[in-house]
């Protein structure tokens, strides 16, 4: 703010009626006060930002390319090259739960993957130990000297993570050389990931339909504010079910409601039509404009604004009050005011 102030005058600012710093702070931050456009011209006019160039900025976001990593570690400390780059990109794949890319990186000298995603915050999670660690893994497991958090800590893995990769690669469990002890306990061990997933979806999806049999009057909305634990873990891990047990009147978002091409044919007659009543009281030198034909054909003032979604009704309301291409049709003062009341 105050190389704003150095670069206008104080007389200036406070004839237009910008003193203090407010006016400059609600603009750059996402507030939903609305500023004076004179206060939009001083701030582009510090910025040295011509109107032409601001207008003729493109409005459409560009998407971001994929970046392939360069120098990535070796996180295993089994590995002789720990720390350093060795591990090689090997592909990338989307994650809906993530809603971003999933990266995979390979170390050939230990065999470990690494998966890496950056939405949100930067993550990354083993997806195969390697043969080194494998290796090393069953070494300690048949000595029965080691304890399994002594592994673990020697692994710099935790005590499930042992558990889980021994099941995996097919060692004795529980141990021969140990006091036996109840499988139960570990029972999720024994289970994938996508099979415990699975299972918790089922009994979420019950859980949703009982809350909207026990509610059936709720909307989407209402229901999401009643169990919102609950639709976030469907929306993520399930969409397309939860997309297809919504309330009565719950619309996907992104899916357009109306359809704008019969909507289009269906005025484009309309205003031809209107248009050739209308053209048999006209005497010249008076002609038919946009504003008396959209008032005839019952056009609504919101639609004035969704001509570029009715390429057809717009040409021929340009052919019938015969105005230039180029000049853009607004309605009138007194249309919106009707409109809105």
């Amino acid at each position: 703010m105050a190389d704003v102030q150095r670069f206008y005058s104080a007389t200036l600012l406070a004839r237009l009626g910008c003193n203090g710093p407010h006016w400059l702070t609600r603009m750059i931050r996402a507030t939903t006060c609305a500023q004076a456009p004179i206060r939009h011209l001083l701030f582009l006019g510090f910025l040295g930002v011509d109107l032409d160039d601001f207008f003729s900025l493109a409005t459409e976001p560009t998407k971001k390319a994929h970046v392939i990593r360069a120098n990535v570690k070796c996180l295993n400390i089994l590995c002789p090259m720990h720390d350093k780059a060795s591990a090689a990109f090997v592909s990338a794949h989307f994650s809906r739960p993530l809603r971003g890319a999933v990266e995979l990186y390979h170390c050939d000298t230990c065999g470990q993957t690494r998966a890496y995603c950056s939405i949100g915050h930067e993550r990354s999670w083993v997806r195969d130990y390697g043969r080194l660690w494998k290796e090393k893994l069953a070494e300690l497991w048949s000595n029965p000297k080691v304890s399994q958090r002594s592994i673990a800590q020697q692994l710099a893995v935790s005590c499930d993570t042992v558990k889980s990769q021994a099941i995996k690669s097919g060692l004795a469990f529980p141990r021969p050389f140990r006091k036996r002890f109840s499988t139960h306990r570990f029972d999720h061990l024994f289970r994938s990931k996508s099979t415990r997933r699975m299972a918790k979806l089922k009994r979420y999806r019950i859980r949703w339909l009982s809350m909207r049999a026990h509610h059936p009057e709720s909307k989407a909305s209402h229901l999401r504010i009643r169990c919102p634990a609950l639709y976030a873990f469907l929306s993520r891990y399930d969409h397309d079910w939860l997309a297809k047990n919504q309330p009565n009147g719950w619309w996907p978002k992104g899916k357009p409601k109306v359809d704008w091409s019969a909507r289009d044919e269906i005025l484009c007659k309309e205003i031809k039509k209107t248009a050739a009543q209308l053209r048999l009281g006209v005497t010249p030198p008076h002609k038919l404009t946009a504003n008396a034909l959209g008032r005839a054909v019952g056009l609504k003032a919101w639609l004035w604004h969704r001509l570029e979604r009715l390429p057809k009704s717009r040409a021929a309301l340009i052919h019938e009050t015969r105005m230039p291409t180029d000049k853009t049709i607004q309605p009138e003062a007194s249309d919106s005011n009707s409109a809105s009341t």
